[in-house]
């Protein structure tokens, strides 16, 4: 340990009297670490971590495939959900969730504070105790909440509490404005709580808050008609091959009984929530986790480079030392030393670039990356960031390190203070330089076929005109519009107003603008 101060001690000294080897080197290697850290934060977050549910291993989320040729969602009708709670043995329970459209909610909150859109999302009373989430003020909603005509109550996201409410305390019990209907507040969740959903589902992933579904089971709806995404929590010691044999058999009684599964080819799949949720995410991540590798590896070759090269002006020194009786060991020792102070302060730059970097990610918000709440520097990261400044001093710093100890006094002094064999040094060069030519070759191929295809798709005609086009979205209370005739005359003359604007050439009216993503499915028939 002493021994260990003492070569740190005069590496630090040594690399403060060559500064600008010492800030070249500290550079490279705080952007090939800063990178490689910022994408394994993200893969930690997304794809490592679990879901901040219990037990998120025994989650599942239903798919149905409604026939040759239909396309699989997680979307199941409201009667296949209810089947699915009396005939199932192997789950443990069943909650869905759904858009607030379903309880005749837009999510307009009024009264206290100003006017504000607010995301809702609707779910079954059994929602939030079948993922393990507790609320951290007032109560789970109760099943007689989640009967048509049943009592208006709320449940607030953290943040929505904090932002609009102030964090106080004494809102559970109070009434709030939703849609210009009053709505007493139950409960506000946890604030790490997130509902995490696979992009194809159709409700928001990101709700401010959340209300009873207050769902008509009895009305008369076809069985193809699907909008409730159904959560499934796997009973003990239940797997899930075993789950999904009973949804085939379920899937089996299905076509017998109803007409609507009855000449479809049916499939109800259970796939595990945290695969679901991440699929699309995980290649994309993993090949940027690889190419960043190779910059990482591309940084220690090019740091090796430089202490070759630093190598060769300290040949009288490593001769001297060994002179004066320095083993080999304490050659290769001192060199490393150096190696690692330098990834040490590498690493300490390439946190400060990661916390940069997520703090872009999080202000772009990318749509299609998942969990991005969870994403965080947390002590399985700072553990990942100790082991590569570990592992790259090593890298960068092995071969000057047996060079340094191979040094021969006699032949330095033979050579008049010249150093050793030149060929040896220029031949260790040039492979370090060659390893960097060859990763970076494969990086530039790679980034070259990314940018043809974003350009291609940028060149994708998507089959309309979007010059000059402006939209906007516009949520009506069913309170204050509560009729097809009431919201049409409010259509009409909106439509009016707007096409009196100056500038302003046509005005049209859409319930879901192009490639914005899925809506719930309605059935048809062609004859």
């Amino acid at each position: 340990m002493a021994n260990l101060g003492h070569d740190l001690r005069y590496a630090w000294r040594s690399l403060r009297r060559t500064p600008g080897f010492t800030v070249a080197a500290v550079a490279a290697l705080a952007l090939g670490i800063g990178a490689t850290t910022t994408i394994f934060t993200v893969v930690n977050g997304v794809l490592l971590r679990p879901l901040q549910y219990e037990e998120p291993d025994r989650l599942v989320n239903i798919w149905n495939d409604l026939g040759e040729g239909a396309q699989s969602l997680p979307a199941v009708s409201p009667l296949d959900f209810r089947d699915y709670q009396r005939r199932s043995r192997t789950f443990e329970g069943f909650a869905a969730a759904a858009e607030g459209n379903v309880a005749n909610l837009r999510g307009n909150l009024t009264g206290e504070g100003a006017p504000e859109r607010a995301d809702l999302a609707t779910v079954t009373a059994n929602f939030f105790p079948l993922l393990g989430v507790r609320p951290m003020l007032g109560r789970q909603f109760l099943p007689e909440e989640e009967t048509v005509n049943g009592p208006h109550v709320v449940m607030l996201t953290h943040r929505l509490w904090q932002r609009r409410y102030a964090g106080d305390p004494a809102i559970v019990g109070k009434t709030i404005e939703v849609d210009g209907v009053a709505h007493e507040v139950v409960g506000v969740l946890p604030r790490d709580f997130r509902l995490q959903l696979p992009t194809e589902a159709f409700q928001v992933t990101d709700a401010d808050f959340y209300a009873p579904i207050q769902f008509d089971y009895g009305q008369p709806l076809p069985r193809n008609l699907t909008f409730f995404t159904v959560f499934g929590r796997l009973a003990p010691g239940v797997t899930i091959e075993q789950a999904q044999a009973e949804m085939d058999l379920i899937a089996e009684q299905f076509r017998a009984e109803f007409k609507e599964h009855a000449a479809s080819n049916l499939r109800i799949r259970a796939i595990p929530l945290q695969h679901d949720v991440v699929k699309h995410a995980r290649p994309a991540l993993l090949i940027l986790l690889g190419a960043v590798g190779m910059v990482l590896l591309i940084a220690c070759a090019n740091v090796a480079n430089l202490l070759l090269v630093r190598g060769t002006t300290r040949r009288a020194e490593f001769a001297l030392r060994t002179a004066l009786g320095a083993s080999r060991a304490a050659m290769m020792r001192q060199v490393l030393a150096e190696s690692l102070l330098l990834a040490v302060a590498g690493g300490g730059l390439g946190l400060a670039i990661t916390l940069a970097a997520l703090a872009v990610l999080r202000s772009l918000h990318p749509a299609n990356l998942p969990r991005l709440g969870d994403v965080e520097l947390d002590a399985t990261v700072l553990l990942f960031t100790a082991l590569v400044c570990a592992v790259t001093a090593v890298l960068f710093g092995l071969v000057p390190a047996l060079r340094a100890a191979s040094t021969d006094p006699q032949e330095h002094l033979k050579a008049g203070g010249r150093g050793g064999s030149a060929g040896d040094r220029r031949g260790a060069r040039n492979l370090l330089i060659m390893a960097e030519v060859a990763l970076s070759v494969v990086l530039l191929v790679g980034a070259g076929l990314l940018i043809r295809s974003f350009v291609a798709l940028q060149r994708v005609n998507p089959g309309f005109d979007a010059g000059d086009v402006l939209t906007f979205e516009l949520s009506m209370p069913f309170g204050k519009y509560p009729g097809g005739s009431s919201r049409r005359a409010f259509f009409r003359d909106l439509t009016d107003r707007l096409e009196a604007l100056p500038g302003v050439r046509s005005v049209g009216l859409v319930s879901q603008l192009p490639l914005t993503g899925s809506g719930p499915l309605s059935p048809f028939a062609y004859n």
